[in-house]
């Protein structure tokens, strides 16, 4: 790709990784703490970066009757989901603290894993084996308190209703739920304004919903698996304005990947339609599913990694009118196969990390200069 300059920076195996080749997005890269973080069996194995260098720490231990599915973070949390329907929450500034353990088990179902997970300013979205997508408020939560009173060895266990969004007495966190998918969902997305919530599963479904009530505005039908999705903001709107849901929502565009492509969608005259079947295709017909979208914004880049493949690409966007692929670079693991990744861009540069983990037990570190 014109203009970039990829090189691997480091490589080293790991021999004591105990790892699931099914499992999807349970690295985190997190620049600003210089830590390396590996949600692996039944625990969170901690690395330092620092210098980019990786060294492993502590590791801590969650439950040795759960397994982790996937991490995520957002701001100085950390948040692991579990195949016990288990959602941790940590705080990175002081990971010695116990965790918030909030519980999501739904009455009469008996898987209800958690597979997916999302956050944003106002919500945490998580979605599982149970078909039902389950949103909690952060602002109940207390999540940013100062004082971390809320960090005690409780299991939050709550089954509200809408309805009790507008109560005024409830003191513990609120959750809703979404019941609208016929199957698995592995993949859900909060748009950068935190007012739409997109979500993808294996029934095939990609559905939109307004956050605040849970109303699902847009869905489309594919006949392939959806696996993971992004938004990307073509445009933004004047803050002055009053602007209604429908124009809010045709700041964005939605990417989704499946097995071994990846396709666009947009609001097109209020419905949720393809409008490039193609954007990408996975031709080294290896990798068994794109497990992970990332767009970092100020870079205009793309990343998709394919799980299980030999190798993983970046593609440039550009227009904000409309997404154009400029060309892909595809970024080789030779005999290796991807498990999981983490893009960050780090601060007040241009360039960008890359962490990979490869089911062959090495953390591989690449940087991106532009």
């Amino acid at each position: 790709m014109e203009g970039y300059d990829i090189e691997l920076i480091y490589s080293k195996q790991f021999q004591d990784i105990e790892l699931d080749a099914w499992r999807m997005n349970i690295l985190i890269l997190d620049l600003q703490r210089q830590l390396l973080i590996l949600g692996c069996t039944n625990y969170l194995l901690f690395f330092s970066i620092s210098g980019l260098e990786v060294k492993q720490l502590k590791n801590i231990n969650i439950d040795q009757n759960d397994m982790i599915n996937q991490l995520k973070q957002y701001d100085h949390l950390l948040f692991a989901t579990t195949m016990n329907s288990f959602i941790y929450i940590y705080d990175l500034d002081n990971i010695l603290i116990k965790p918030i353990k909030l519980q999501g088990l739904y009455e009469k179902i008996t898987d209800c894993s958690i597979w997916s997970i999302d956050i944003c300013q106002q919500y945490l979205a998580v979605g599982s084996n149970s078909h039902i997508i389950s949103l909690w408020s952060r602002k109940v939560l207390g999540f940013d308190k100062p004082d971390h009173k809320y960090l005690d060895d409780r299991e939050i266990r709550v089954k509200f209703t809408k309805q009790d969004l507008m109560r005024a007495d409830i003191e513990f966190p609120i959750r809703y739920s979404i019941q609208n998918h016929k199957h698995n969902i592995p993949c859900v997305s909060f748009s950068p304004c935190c007012q739409f919530l997109a979500s993808g599963s294996i029934d095939g479904g990609l559905r939109i919903y307004l956050v605040e009530n849970g109303t699902q505005l847009y869905s489309i039908m594919f006949s392939e698996w959806v696996w993971c999705i992004t938004w990307i903001q073509l445009n933004e709107l004047s803050t002055t304005n009053q602007c209604s849901e429908i124009d809010l929502i045709l700041q964005y565009n939605l990417i989704a990947g499946f097995k071994d492509q990846i396709k666009i969608c947009q609001i097109i005259n209020q419905n949720l339609k393809v409008i490039n079947d193609d954007f990408y295709i996975n031709t080294s017909l290896q990798g068994q599913r794109f497990q992970k979208l990332q767009y970092l914004k100020e870079l205009n880049i793309l990343f998709a990694f394919p799980q299980h493949d030999k190798q993983f690409c970046l593609m440039e966007i550009y227009n904000l009118n409309q997404i154009i692929k400029d060309q892909d670079h595809t970024i080789k693991l030779t005999a290796e196969n991807l498990i999981s990744a983490d893009t960050q861009q780090i601060e007040n540069s241009f360039d960008a990390i890359i962490a990979v983990l490869t089911w062959q037990k090495n953390i591989k570190l690449y940087r991106i200069r532009v």
